[in-house]
């Protein structure tokens, strides 16, 4: 039950996080790269608070944790891949309201899943797999509900899902890298300490690729460091705090099923976004309209249900 409570708490999370993005995306979209440019200053904050935090964490833990050869390329790997969702997902949200693009990462799963098969030998049973086909269906029927996102938008959806996939997977080897040294050492980290730390080490790491990133996306007002770049920061980085702790104990593809609740949370806040008046961020739709995306955002649910259930 905390597993999945913590992964409702990070769907949550994300589902405001893009909210946040939206209105940036939107309001700098005469800029050349404003997706990349909030994705770089938001590391920065991120990676600072994380180097705040990790001299002082590392030197109570030391010869608690594995040492950082072992494992900062995989940080790597997740920080990078991370990055890439990110910017890729502010494509679509261009084009489209948060609370229709967001439920469309659900097909994540399908990715994830493959990765599992490829890489970990993972199985999984008929019912599973039918909640994998349904995810997707559900997907489909919300790209083509309210107009169509285009090619550019469903593909910043395909490489946004692709990546995340590759991001929550370099999560799950941290975390085995984590588990196999704790059965090495006498007085192991706790387990709520140690994907904290693997948190923290990411996003450090993540603060120097969007320093060398940062020259590149332009010159933006001072003002969008409180407005826009903190809030999205601090929304994100608790969401992955979440995520991550959920990864822990439902495993990768269970905590992802769960996080992908986020579809339902962001229909129910561009809702109430709109009915509050912010035409910027969220359309008023008709109710039928609002009935399909409603719909679309119970079949991914149900798709959850049924993955779950699968479960040996």
């Amino acid at each position: 039950m905390n597993g999945i409570l913590l992964g409702l708490l990070a769907a949550l999370l994300q589902s405001l996080s893009y909210l946040v993005s939206a209105a940036f995306v939107r309001r700098h979209a005469d800029r050349p790269s404003p997706s990349t440019a909030l994705v770089a200053r938001s590391y920065l904050v991120m990676g600072a608070f994380a180097a705040v935090c990790l001299p002082p964490i590392l030197r109570a833990c030391a010869g608690r944790i594995p040492p950082l050869p072992a494992w900062w390329p995989l940080a790597l790997g997740c920080i990078a891949t991370n990055m890439v969702a990110q910017v890729a997902m502010f494509f679509p949200l261009k084009l489209a309201d948060a609370s229709r693009v967001s439920p469309l990462t659900g097909i994540k799963i399908l990715f994830l899943a493959l990765l599992g098969m490829a890489f970990r030998g993972d199985t999984f049973a008929p019912l599973q797999w039918g909640g994998i086909a349904l995810a997707i269906v559900s997907a489909a029927l919300l790209s083509r509900n309210g107009g169509r996102l285009g090619l550019a938008g469903l593909a910043g959806i395909l490489v946004c899902c692709m990546a995340y996939a590759g991001s929550d997977f370099f999560i799950r080897l941290q975390q085995e890298v984590f588990k196999v040294h704790a059965q090495t050492v006498e007085n192991p980290l706790p387990p709520l300490l140690a994907n904290l730390v693997i948190v923290w080490v990411d996003y450090a790491v993540g603060s120097v690729l969007a320093l060398a990133v940062l020259p590149f996306t332009g010159r933006y007002p001072a003002r969008v460091w409180p407005r826009h770049v903190l809030p999205y920061a601090l929304v994100w980085f608790s969401a992955m705090c979440f995520l991550y702790l959920s990864f822990h104990l439902l495993g990768v593809v269970h905590g992802t099923i769960v996080q992908n609740t986020r579809g339902i949370l962001s229909i129910l806040l561009g809702y109430a976004v709109a009915r509050l008046g912010g035409s910027v961020l969220e359309h008023r739709l008709p109710p039928a309209v609002q009935a399909t995306r409603i719909l679309a955002g119970l079949l991914m649910f149900l798709a959850i249900a049924l993955f779950a259930l699968g479960s040996p």
